[in-house]
């Protein structure tokens, strides 16, 4: 397992536009579907508890109009496994990772089967309101890892193979994220949801390199409004 860390930067847009901006890459898996009891997620979900206290910690005295942004490879899955009945759902681990950011934390039971149903690990005596944008923006969770291509008669390939690992190859996984912190209805700089979106940074296919885009993750982007 890695170590890992949280950058934050405290960005002054003008003399009253101030936006709070964190990024971190959490824990791996190196599996397409860990179960919630699998090393890797406990480990990040640990991560995603820390996280949110520094977050607290940074934030404490700031006014509430400041928005506070979280982005980067949180390396939990949102998109259903492909071929599932509902690939507009979410994914437990998902929906853990909206818990413990939001502060409500999850079940205990989730990893000790011996606990109350009523105990809760992860939570924060402060609830906020967590916004996924991507997922506002596209109705679903779009792919940003292991990516591919559909043929017309149906036959599905990977679309990049030489920066992706072969055992992520058609993977079809949503790791990478945008997310909004807090309340926003008092904000004076808040982010465009219908400009968000995902940034593929395909290579010029005329180019003779060996590699088809910039990178194994798509990149996420999106647009700042003012008042």
């Amino acid at each position: 397992f890695s170590n890992k860390g949280v950058l934050y930067a405290k960005i002054e847009l003008s003399e009253k536009d101030i936006i709070h901006l964190f990024i971190t890459h959490t824990q791996a898996s190196y599996m397409s579907a860990p179960p919630l009891i699998d090393k890797s997620v406990i480990i990040r979900q640990e991560q995603l508890f820390f996280l949110r206290k520094f977050i607290d910690k940074c934030t404490l005295n700031e006014p509430l109009e400041e928005p506070i942004i979280l982005v980067g490879d949180l390396n939990v899955n949102s998109r259903p496994q492909p071929n599932s009945p509902d690939m507009n759902g979410d994914t437990a681990e998902y929906l853990n990772m909206i818990k413990i950011l939001s502060g409500e934390g999850i079940e205990a039971n989730q990893i000790d089967k011996s606990t109350s149903p009523d105990e809760r690990l992860y939570n924060n005596p402060k609830i906020v309101k967590i916004i996924d944008t991507l997922k506002e923006r596209y109705g679903n969770h779009p792919i940003t890892f292991g990516d591919v291509i559909i043929a017309d008669d149906g036959t599905i390939s990977p679309r990049e193979t030489v920066l992706t690992g072969k055992d992520d190859l058609l993977s079809q996984a949503s790791l990478d994220y945008i997310l909004l912190i807090g309340e926003q209805s008092k904000q004076r700089i808040w982010v465009d949801i219908q400009g968000t979106r995902v940034e593929e940074f395909f290579v010029n296919n005329t180019s003779n390199y060996p590699f088809s885009q910039l990178s194994d993750h798509y990149g996420v982007s999106t647009h700042l409004i003012g008042s």
